[in-house]
This record gives structure tokens, C-alpha cells and sequence, in this order.
């Protein structure tokens, strides 16, 4: 047998490497493994459960539209003192019915959630509706100083953005809570 000095393998193991076959086991082994894995998740993957995003998301929410009205008002701090009303949702009545057929449409649809999420509210933990509540308020204020400012300024287009900014803002934080709200029940 002639010595390939480039082949860095021993003659004896290429042997034994060639005499080699694949055969599977006697049994699928897959349903012992599998129990005993991890799930692995991509680094810096942190996971919420549902309520904590929504709170998370509602809280962005209410900072957003806080900032939002900061910067309109140029510097006048915001009403301090608001309490928290006591069913989770409080209707945004504080609205006229003289504002443009979108904001007309928002407030309806803002309406038709409100009484959703309150039928489903009694399956929500507290921590949640705790939540859920100290964010619709903050929401409800927003629209109410934006409301005040149209009222006051109603011919400034920035106010009458503002209004609708943050209507469509609540709109969508209900929608998301209550699309939550259905998956769990």
C-alpha cells in the first residue's frame, strides 16, 4: 500500500471510519430528549406575560400623550390632582359634539370599546385593572386639556390635532387592551 504523506488521517483509523454505517435506533429516542431540553431564547429576549405588556404599552401610552401636551402647552405644568375614577372606564363626555365628524367617529368607537372592556372586566386581576385604570385616566385628562385648549383656541390647528392625536391614542390602547381581554376569556 503506497504512503500518501498528505493525508493526515492514520491508515488504521481511515479503516475503521470506512467500515462506519448509519443505522437508526432500535426505537424513536426523540420523546426522552425533548422533555429534557430548554427552550433557548435569542440573548437580551426578555418575556412578558399579557397583562404586564399592556400595562407597559398603556403606561408608554399616557407618557406619550403627557409629553405630547407638555410641549403644546409650552411649558404650563398639568392639572395636578386627578383621581382615579372608580369603574375602569370613564366615558369621554367631557367632549363636545361640535368637533369634526372624525373625532365624532373616534368617540363613537372609543364608546363602543368602554363598554366592552367593562363587561370583561371582572376577568381582568387587579394588578391589571389597577393598571388599566390609572392609564384610561390619564388618557381621559389629556383629552379633556385638549378638549379645553380646542375650545379655547379653536381656530389653531395644532389644538384641534392635538385632540384628535389623542382620541385616536385611546382608541387604540382600548382596542389593544380589549383584543387582550377576549384572547384570555
Amino acid at each position: 500500500m503506497a504512503t500518501n504523506h498528505d493525508d493526515p488521517l492514520d491508515p488504521r483509523l481511515r479503516e475503521a471510519i470506512a467500515t462506519l454505517r448509519d443505522t437508526p435506533p432500535p426505537e424513536d429516542l426523540w420523546p426522552q430528549i425533548a422533555p429534557q431540553l430548554s427552550p433557548r431564547y435569542p440573548a437580551g429576549t426578555m418575556l412578558l406575560r399579557w397583562p404586564t405588556a399592556i400595562a407597559a404599552g398603556l403606561v408608554i401610552a399616557s407618557a406619550s400623550i403627557g409629553g405630547t401636551l407638555l410641549l403644546l402647552r409650552s411649558g404650563v405644568a398639568l392639572p395636578v390632582g386627578t383621581a382615579t375614577p372608580p369603574g375602569l372606564i370613564t366615558p369621554a363626555s367631557n367632549i363636545a359634539a361640535t368637533h369634526t365628524p372624525a373625532d365624532q367617529a373616534l368617540q363613537q368607537a372609543i364608546g363602543q370599546l368602554e363598554t366592552r372592556l367593562s363587561a370583561t372586566e371582572a376577568t381582568l386581576d387587579q394588578n391589571t385593572r389597577d393598571a388599566i385604570r390609572t392609564s384610561i385616566a390619564a388618557l381621559d385628562q389629556a383629552i379633556a386639556d385638549a378638549a379645553t385648549r380646542q375650545r379655547a383656541l379653536p381656530d389653531d390647528p395644532r389644538s384641534a390635532a392635538y385632540l384628535t392625536s389623542a382620541l385616536q391614542k385611546k382608541l387604540d390602547v382600548l382596542r389593544t387592551v380589549t383584543r387582550r381581554t377576549a384572547i384570555r376569556t
